[in-house]
């Protein structure tokens, strides 16, 4: 609210004892228009330099959180790769370890290798689409494991008549154990990173043999 002082020309009454003359009206007028137009300055300086320090703190921060939620989605991509590996190798071993008359001294055997193509592409020709890249029924083996009766101790199974050479008479396994001998491979990918060494995961089962 502006206060407007007559001034004694214009018939204003005279001013009492005692009481101060109210300064001009323009001259409130300048000094609240300087005080505003400081105020003003002093906040347009305060913004820009809260701008400038928000983009600092993006630049610096953006990549640190990319990382992290990059390295995030990598770690459970390759622990779903290791779930279906397992998965893979379980189905395997169940399937082999109920078929009567199977041969797993014969790599050629038709039922194991029907066995492995349909976990590998889900077709028991190994025609589908793998369920991992570049992973083939080639890639798995198989091998039958006895327990020894004299020591007690699981050893490999020797394809022997004395063996489990089905074919010419030996015993059935005790075990299946199914494993990649190469492993299989996995190449992490991380942005703002160089190319990381790829590994190998190496999943095994060993299952209790449950066919004749």
């Amino acid at each position: 609210m502006t206060i407007t002082w007559p001034s004694a020309k214009s018939g204003s009454p005279e001013i009492r004892a005692g009481e101060s003359p109210a300064p001009p009206l323009k001259t409130l007028r300048v000094r609240g228009w300087r005080r505003r137009f400081a105020c003003a300055n002093t906040n347009q300086s305060y913004l820009r330099s809260t701008r400038g320090s928000a983009l600092v703190e993006a630049a610096l921060f953006i990549p640190i959180l990319s990382l992290l939620l990059f390295g995030t989605l990598e770690l459970a991509r390759i622990g779903w790769t290791f779930f279906t590996l397992e998965k893979m190798m379980n189905q395997i071993a169940r399937d082999a370890g109920v078929q009567q008359g199977i041969n797993f001294c014969d790599p050629a055997d038709p039922q194991l290798a029907n066995i492995l193509n349909y976990a590998t592409t889900v077709t028991e020709d190994g025609s589908g689409t793998p369920i991992l890249p570049n992973l083939t029924a080639t890639n798995i083996s198989v091998r039958v494991e006895r327990v020894d009766p004299t020591t007690s101790a699981l050893g490999v199974c020797d394809c022997s008549i004395t063996g489990c050479d089905l074919s010419a008479g030996g015993r059935s396994p005790d075990f299946i154990v199914v494993y990649l001998p190469d492993g299989y491979t996995v190449s992490p990918r991380l942005p703002f990173m160089a190319a990381i060494t790829p590994f190998l995961l190496r999943p095994h089962v060993r299952m209790p043999f449950g066919g004749t």
